[in-house]
């Protein structure tokens, strides 16, 4: 019973997990090429929607999962001159900590880029 528990423990935390990192650094190195190559704001004007489609559904699911909208931004261009700032679009949202939909909303809206990207992908293959 333990060998089960410790492998379903490896495929469905520790898989997910070292994929996230991979496609994270995938990122950080491909953004930076790209910074690199073409200039600071090539990555908005290559990445502009993908970040407004991947922002659009961030707010999507927080109003499915009706949490209170605080600001949105689908897309900015961050300060050069700060290297901290690295954010080209933001869904701030707040929930009722009381809410059991809500709260168990925010697995969904942290994952919706994912499931909206499939959903794109699907249908524009179809």
């Amino acid at each position: 019973m333990l060998v089960y528990a410790l492998l379903i423990t490896i495929i469905f935390v520790a898989l997910p997990a070292l994929l996230v990192l991979f496609v994270k650094q995938l990122s950080y190195f491909a953004n930076e090429k790209l910074v690199n190559t073409f200039g600071f704001n090539s990555q908005i004007y290559i990445g502009g929607l993908g970040v407004v489609i991947h922002e659009l559904s961030h707010l999507l699911l927080a109003i499915i999962f009706m949490h209170r909208i605080d600001s949105v931004r689908l897309l900015r261009i961050p300060n050069k001159n700060d290297p901290s700032d690295t954010t080209l679009g933001y869904v701030k949202h707040s929930w009722s900590r009381n809410s059991l939909y809500q709260s168990v909303g925010n697995v969904f809206i942290g994952t919706a880029p994912v499931i909206c990207g499939i959903l794109i992908l699907v249908l524009y293959i179809i």
